[in-house]
């Protein structure tokens, strides 16, 4: 029988401390032989850490990526000089730059398990490269056995320290991110209020092209409108989000990819947004000018689709302006649905019939067989029809100009509110 015998702690765990004099020679060439390579480094084990945390690194963010690459190029720097000249982990301060990333992430909630596991990887993704280095500077086995022991126990104290000190900061730093949050919804209010105002405290890529979105909720058990944007987002490639709440339960999101949208990304988003919701979508040019201008277009579109689709929708604002624009003045928006439509405005089962086969026809670009179809009637049918419209409306050289079309589209936003005295 094997009697158990308690494992040499010591020997296992032995730190740096307890390397002598030639493992130390090897350790300091190895750090000269590995500085010069720390930029790359960093580079690569930051990319992962991203890969890791799109929710809190968006790829298209070119500050927050930096600020992960920096603070990791400032770690592995503090963890080769303190463990080259055998540097206590617990007598560390934070290297310059290790902790900038803390201003970018305390504006989530969730963020600090998150942050915490970021150094972990981060620590992980240099162990890797270091070991794989020492093994290069050495062939004795056991010198190269003590060298490993005493970088990864020499990693972990330093990820221990650090994490001690995150910790202590955090709640400073979401405090301090609190204010400037409220700083930068104070900067937004004001820029869609006309008034001047500094791009540094919006702290968003303003000299970007922005895809601008406004959305609300159609229902309380549908999908956050905070959700909808994560998701929005991905879909456009996490780039930088800034938004604002202008009312409540109605959000505004201005996302700066890093190539600006062309027609066919700003369709996939609109088709991204999920059912529940109401998401007007427009582009905006780079500039203060085009974050307000957008963010007025995309509220217009809103109130457009909250009237026309009760149960949310989504859609572009191009595609509702019209209607928009029509609706911007309600009062002279009535006298002109009225005095274009005449009698068709009535809320008459005859009125109904005849801007149903109006609309149809204009769908179907001018044919009668396609309004036919459209309608499920005999193309007979439909010519009968549009010649009782014409003979409403003054004629066939009145019943199609833009106007009317123009009226058929307002009527079917405003509905029985313009309507005449209904049908006995």
């Amino acid at each position: 029988m094997v009697s158990a015998r308690e494992p040499d702690w010591e020997q296992i765990v032995g730190g740096p401390g307890r390397l002598g004099p030639a493992d130390r020679q090897v350790l300091e060439r190895a750090a000269a032989g590995f500085t010069p390579q720390i930029g790359a480094i960093a580079l690569a084990v930051g990319a992962g850490i991203a890969r890791e945390h799109r929710d809190l690194v968006p790829a298209g963010d070119d500050v927050v990526n930096a600020a992960v690459v920096d603070a990791t190029h400032a770690n592995i720097g503090a963890i080769v000089s303190t463990l080259t000249w055998a540097v206590a982990p617990d007598q560390l301060e934070v290297p310059d730059g290790a902790l900038a990333i803390l201003d970018h992430l305390a504006r989530e909630a969730d963020a600090l398990p998150e942050m915490l596991r970021m150094y972990r990887l981060g620590a992980a993704g240099f162990l890797q490269a270091w070991l794989a280095h020492l093994a290069r500077q050495t062939s004795d086995a056991a010198q190269l056995d003590r060298l490993v022991r005493a970088s990864a126990d020499h990693v972990a104290g330093y990820v221990d320290r650090i994490s001690e000190l995150i910790v202590r900061r955090w709640t400073t730093v979401v405090q301090t991110a609190a204010l400037a949050d409220r700083r930068r919804d104070a900067t937004v209010r004001a820029l869609l209020a006309g008034e001047r105002v500094d791009p540094v405290d919006l702290d968003h890529p303003v000299d970007r092209a922005q895809v601008v979105l406004a959305l609300r909720s159609a229902a309380a058990d549908g999908p956050t409108t905070a959700a909808v944007v994560r998701r929005l987002a991905a879909v456009m490639g996490d780039p930088p989000a800034l938004t604002h709440e202008p009312a409540p339960g109605t959000v505004l999101a201005w996302l700066a990819p890093v190539r600006p949208a062309d027609p066919a990304a700003v369709r996939s988003l609109v088709a991204a947004v999920p059912p529940g919701v109401w998401c007007a979508v427009a582009p905006a040019i780079p500039g203060l000018g085009g974050l307000s201008e957008g963010a007025e277009n995309v509220r217009e579109a809103l109130g457009v689709l909250q009237r026309t689709h009760p149960g949310g929708h989504a859609a572009e604002h191009a595609d509702v302006a019209l209607v928009g624009t029509l609706l911007s003045d309600q009062p002279r928006a009535h006298r002109f649905l009225r005095a274009v439509l005449g009698e068709l405005a009535d809320d008459t089962a005859r009125s109904r019939q005849l801007r149903e086969t109006l609309r149809a026809y204009d769908q179907a670009g001018g044919r009668k067989s396609g309004a036919a179809a459209i309608l499920g009637l005999h193309e007979k049918t439909v010519a009968y029809r549009l010649r009782n419209a014409e003979a409403s409306l003054g004629g066939p050289e009145r019943a199609y100009r833009a106007d009317v079309n123009a009226a058929l589209l307002l009527h079917s936003v405003l509905g029985a509110s313009v309507a005449g005295p209904p049908e006995p």
